[in-house]
């Protein structure tokens, strides 16, 4: 019986000391796993993403241009995307309607609108090729604090540059944080962010660290407000997009950052495998004794 105690009591041992070894490896691995990624957060989808945004072209009866930013949105059967999305005030006045991007300059016309909202899908007369469009995020609500990143071409930058151009390493991106959500006067849900954007940037994406679209950039405060800037939410958007006959892609999109978001619940994936580990040593030695 004692033998049997002391082999018990070795086999219990030498598993605790494996379940040790094995939660040292599996954490020096999420650690080293979550430096790299955490490193390079936002920088690739976000990069990535100034492929699908576009330049608005708005032109008047009397031939006045006026101009912001659009993007392409994403469909499951198609490789090409065909719609692409802005602010209602950017297309308002507009009697034609042009998408450009890469020099490139293509017919735009309505295909939904929501001025209440103030958000417009336009169909394009050709799908502009190796755009495959942005997606609308699927993985959860932005909250306050969280990072995101605003793309458009405002037109300060084209003063700096001395030329209107849709070239994609043109895109301004700025970056800030989620402020608050909140719902403004007319009942739309926005999000209140530090990105500065400014005219010319209305109806770009608003971006999350995957390189989703969060929302559409849409104002500034006051002058005398600084800091202030606003976006419509995207699910604001869904509605239009249905009306509009897009089959939004959804496709989720693997990130090792949405790994790392779900960091908070591995000590009690770890203490579940321990008390496994534990029940299946114990009842092992247990089955020894019994056959010896």
């Amino acid at each position: 019986m004692l033998r049997a105690s002391r082999y018990r009591k070795g086999v219990f041992g030498a598993s605790i000391k494996r379940a040790a070894i094995y939660m040292l490896v599996f954490l020096s691995g999420v650690i080293v796993t979550q430096m790299i990624f955490r490193t390079a957060e936002g920088h690739t989808p976000i990069l990535s993403a100034r492929d699908n945004v576009v330049r608005i072209l708005a032109v008047t009866g009397s031939g006045e241009v006026t101009a912001g930013s659009g993007w392409l949105v994403g469909e499951r059967e198609h490789s090409d995307a065909r719609y692409v999305v802005t602010s209602y005030h950017v297309t308002v006045n507009g009697e034609a309607l042009y998408v450009q991007q890469q020099g490139k300059t293509i017919e735009a016309v309505p295909v939904a609108a929501d001025p209440l909202r103030d958000l417009i899908v336009l169909g394009i007369a050709e799908p502009l090729p190796g755009r495959s469009g942005l997606r609308l995020s699927d993985y959860r609500e932005a909250e306050p604090t969280e990072q995101l990143w605003a793309l458009g071409f405002p037109a300060v930058s084209d003063t700096v540059s001395g030329e209107m151009s849709s070239n994609t390493e043109e895109v301004t991106i700025t970056n800030g944080i989620v402020s608050r959500m909140a719902v403004d006067p007319a009942g739309r849900h926005i999000i209140q962010m530090t990105a500065p954007i400014n005219n010319g940037s209305s109806g770009g994406p608003v971006l999350n660290g995957r390189g989703e679209v969060i929302g559409v950039n849409t104002f500034k405060a006051l002058e005398d407000s600084q800091g202030v800037f606003g976006a419509v939410h995207k699910d604001e958007l869904i509605p239009l997009l249905k009306d509009a006959g897009v089959q939004r892609d959804y496709k989720s999109v693997f990130s090792p950052l949405s790994f790392i978001k779900w960091i908070e619940f591995i000590p009690v994936v770890l203490w579940s495998g321990l008390l496994l580990l534990w029940v299946f040593a114990y009842r092992k030695a247990d089955y020894r004794v019994y056959r010896s």
